[in-house]
């Protein structure tokens, strides 16, 4: 007998996704990168620094690190990142550096949750998991996602925004709007105001659509305007009774107002740069967004959603163009609405583009993998002299050995990178997945067997046990002993050495400095340090053939050492 259903009651076929894999997905992405790395960046070792100084110094309003005040944006950052030190160092025990490190891992973990959400929102059921998918899988994001650096809570504003916009109307007016000023806020304590300008400008643009044009939309973004200005004036008022000098300096510096509209050729030029790395920074998230537009032209204006997209990437893509300074994480503002429009269409894509994806993915990271095991068993076992002596020659420091560790943690995500693109009945989205779980095996692949090889290269703790392994006996005694000194006006090199080393540098940064050292340091390569200071004797600094490399250099001046003699 045939059983009729009514069409709302039909069952619904089961769809192949696999949650789970997902989950894993993003476990294992969160993960890599943060368990075992050294600070790689010039960023990275001054705002650990300054996190920890205002632990020491406990100048909150406005942290200093050797005298210099941190003027960059405000404070938000560092506080945060001395609130997780603080509790998860002094009460957990959890070391001061991967403190800091695991607040990255929370933030990028609830940025994920959040566009997952705001993808739901916009795009109905289901499609949050393909943006989350999108997401992970640009290499730009798997980046900056590791890094303590301020960029993931700028992603974490991006989300709420995003979040806020795809459930509004759903919400109280003053829910909706209080979030939304929420998330200016925090853009604005993270990246000042002309970040908070794109923001509102790009809401506001919004009006001129019929379906954003409404009662409740314009009444959450009053709301949000009576939040946002409170919010940030909690520290503009602290910083203008307390240090206006220094208020005026990082208004001047970091408002936006300074700027001027560049001239055409330099706006070509930031144009061609941003778009030659947008080509590898999201992917493959603008490709998708690409296509996207394609299959549904005729929507773009007429539904509100796709015309949230479009201003959001036109607008932003025009916003960082006309900023005066070219940087990749400038992308950063354009990959949620890229992802948002290309999870949009994901269901769509045709057979022939969902088999070239994952073929793509299947070829590419499967060539890299073979490349970093082979190079990684070659470097180690010395079974290629040409191999070896190219290893040495761009990391002079590092130690050939096997870690039985990262082998085994690399070789236990491979069955299931191989299990994911070996899936039958491929669709778009599985092979979105796909393209992420190949990042993110090749993320970990290097992060785990090329973690030491990596560290001593772009860390500073290989290059601080360097030059303490080139200084004589003697003075390494008289300088730990504190019988003679040596000082550095460089704030990257203070910070670096004072954190990997028993023997202090002391700053030299203001010129009113009481202390004479009889020795300096410096953080630079031999041929730069040569030109900069042509009258100065170097007493110990590490000979490479690759001058690129930067390592410390110890030196003195002929006026010190005429003296010494």
């Amino acid at each position: 007998m045939l059983t009729y259903h009514r069409l709302e009651q039909k069952p619904q076929p089961k769809s192949p996704e696999k949650p789970w894999l997902l989950v894993l997905l993003a476990l294992v992405w969160l993960w890599t990168g943060i368990v075992g790395r050294d600070l790689w960046r010039s960023e990275e070792i001054q705002l650990y620094a300054y996190i920890k100084a205002i632990l020491h110094n406990e100048h909150w309003l406005l942290p200093t690190l050797y005298h210099v005040p941190y003027l960059n944006s405000s404070p938000f950052y560092l506080w945060w990142g001395a609130l997780s030190q603080w509790f998860l160092n002094g009460l957990l025990g959890i070391s001061p550096r991967f403190a800091v490190q695991l607040l990255t891992l929370m933030v990028m973990s609830i940025n994920f949750l959040l566009l997952g959400l705001a993808g739901r929102g916009f795009l109905g059921f289901r499609q949050g998991r393909v943006t989350v998918s999108i997401i992970i899988g640009c290499i730009g994001i798997v980046i900056l996602g590791h890094q303590i650096s301020p960029l993931p809570f700028l992603l974490l504003s991006l989300s709420i925004y995003s979040y806020v916009l795809s459930r509004y109307h759903k919400w109280p007016i003053l829910a909706a709007g209080f979030t939304l000023g929420v998330a200016w806020a925090l853009a604005f304590y993270i990246a000042n105001f002309p970040i908070v300008f794109f923001l509102v400008i790009l809401s506001l643009l919004l009006l001129a659509h019929q379906q954003w044009c409404n009662r409740h939309y314009i009444l959450v973004l009053l709301v949000a305007f009576a939040f946002f200005l409170p919010l940030i004036s909690l520290w503009i008022g602290a910083m203008r009774i307390s240090y206006p000098l220094y208020l005026h300096l990082w208004f001047v510096t970091n408002s936006g107002f300074i700027y001027f509209l560049p001239s055409l050729p330099k706006i070509a030029a930031h144009a061609f740069y941003y778009v030659k790395n947008l080509s590898w920074y999201a992917f493959p998230a603008w490709i998708l967004a690409l296509i996207a537009i394609i299959k549904v032209k005729s929507l773009l204006y007429r539904d509100k959603n796709y015309f949230l997209f479009c201003c959001w990437i036109v607008f932003g893509f025009i916003y960082i163009v006309i900023q005066p300074d070219q940087q990749n994480n400038a992308l950063l503002l354009i990959i949620p609405p890229l992802a948002f429009l290309g999870a949009s269409q994901i269901d769509r894509l045709k057979h022939s583009a969902t088999s070239f994806l994952n073929w793509l993915g299947i070829a590419m990271f499967g060539s890299a993998a073979l490349f970093v095991w082979a190079n990684y068993i070659a470097i180690n076992s010395c079974l290629s002299s040409h191999i070896f002596a190219r290893a040495l020659y761009f990391n002079p420091i590092y130690q050939p050995h096997f870690s039985i560790i990262a082998i085994t943690i690399a070789l236990s995500f491979t069955p299931l990178w191989m299990y994911a693109v070996v899936r039958k009945h491929l669709q778009g989205r599985q092979a979105v997945t796909n393209w992420a779980a190949g990042v993110t095996f090749l993320w970990l692949l290097l992060c785990s067997l090329f973690l030491d090889w990596i560290n001593t290269n772009r860390g500073y703790h290989a290059l601080v046990q360097e030059l303490e392994n080139l200084m004589s006996p003697t003075i390494r005694t008289a300088l730990h002993d504190k019988k003679i000194c040596m000082d550095s006006n460089e704030l990257e090199a203070l910070a670096a050495w004072n954190e990997y080393s028993t023997l202090t540098v002391h700053p030299a940064i203001e010129p009113t400095s009481a202390l004479f050292c009889r020795y300096h340091l410096s953080l630079s390569s031999n041929s730069d340090f040569s030109i900069q200071h042509p009258q100065a004797l170097i007493n110990y600094a590490p000979s490479r053939i690759r001058r690129k490399n930067r390592n410390f250099i110890l030196w003195q001046t002929k006026n010190q050492v005429n003296h010494a003699d």
